[in-house]
């Protein structure tokens, strides 16, 4: 996965059109699969119900953060060497992280820590993969409502945090890149500093209940971007969101490993991957393109009534305790 993402990366500073650019895209796309479904699988295998958020949690936050402070740093490296020296510079350094995460997993460096009596994997036709999805979703109403929750909300991050808001931060409030940057950042260290208290409290009651909490706090904090005057105001807000973000971060992949047996597990993390991925693709071009039909303040009103719609669906669809 690590390599596949590096060469993406490196392979947009030689794209020359926009068929290039899909590709390289492409590529990437396939490399965070296979990536962040690998690490949620070993992060299952190495936990219990009772530890599985905690275990996952320092995983999502990670990912979560890069996903954060990316666009601010990636923004800045360009300024500085340009876009074609910073794609090839992201490239060469996940290829190292790939060399060392080969010499230090269990799995790559020839140890069998993990997964001692595991059988040899077996090929599978796409279809058979595919399949497998459908099966999976059809067959498990715990896990589309974890889908529906990760999709609300990555919708929410790619069209609000992702599209709209650096535009409203630069444009309507006048702010330099520096200050966007800082934004960004304490959105980050919020999520980062939250993440492990949270994961323990998900450990205690469980992760699939802290999941309307986290819609609502990000749905708060969507509601309230359109009332923000200046840095502070902002600064507040973001902070709230990445509140959020911390749960929402890790609890629906923590709850759909517990929801599954080993067997399925697999499919249920890819399946909670590929809702993400999807949430992904709708926000950035459904809220920006409502953005500029109706305006940003509109946007943030949409992002937080679709948080809040989910909050509450999730909560009244939860299996009925016996």
């Amino acid at each position: 996965g690590l390599v596949l993402l590096g060469g993406g990366f490196a392979s947009l500073a030689a794209a020359g059109g926009t068929a290039g650019l899909a590709a390289s895209r492409a590529l990437s796309g396939v490399g965070v699969t296979g990536l962040v479904t690998a690490i949620n699988m070993m992060a299952a295998d190495i936990s219990t119900p009772l530890s599985r958020a905690s275990t996952m949690a320092p995983v999502m936050a990670g990912f979560n953060g890069g996903m954060i402070l990316g666009p601010a740093l990636g923004g800045a490296l360009a300024h500085a060497v340009g876009p074609e020296y910073t794609c090839v510079l992201v490239g060469g350094v996940l290829a190292l992280n790939a060399v060392a995460a080969r010499s230090m997993l269990a799995e790559t460096r020839g140890s069998r820590e993990i997964g001692d009596a595991a059988a040899p994997p077996q090929s599978q036709t796409a279809r058979e993969v595919v399949d497998e999805l459908r099966t999976s979703w059809d067959a498990s109403p715990e896990i589309r409502r974890l889908g529906l929750a990760n999709l609300a909300f990555f919708a929410t991050i790619a069209g609000v945090n992702m599209t709209v808001l650096p535009l409203v931060l630069t444009g309507d409030l006048g702010l330099s890149p520096g200050a966007v940057g800082s934004l960004f950042a304490i959105q980050a260290a919020v999520s980062l500093v939250a993440t492990l208290p949270v994961a323990k409290l998900a450990d205690r009651v469980g992760p699939a209940n802290l999941i309307p909490a986290g819609l609502a706090t990000a749905g708060v904090a969507f509601a309230a971007l359109p009332f923000a005057t200046g840095f502070e105001h902002v600064a507040g807000i973001m902070a709230l969101q990445g509140l959020g973000s911390c749960v929402l971060g890790s609890a629906p992949t923590a709850a759909a490993a517990n929801a599954v047996g080993d067997e399925h597990r697999a499919a249920a993390l890819s399946l909670v991957r590929v809702t993400g991925d999807l949430g992904m693709l709708l926000g950035s071009a459904g809220l920006g393109a409502f953005a500029a039909a109706a305006g940003s303040d509109y946007a943030f009103g949409a992002a937080s009534v679709l948080l809040f719609g989910t909050a509450a669906r999730f909560q009244l669809g939860a299996p009925k305790r016996a």
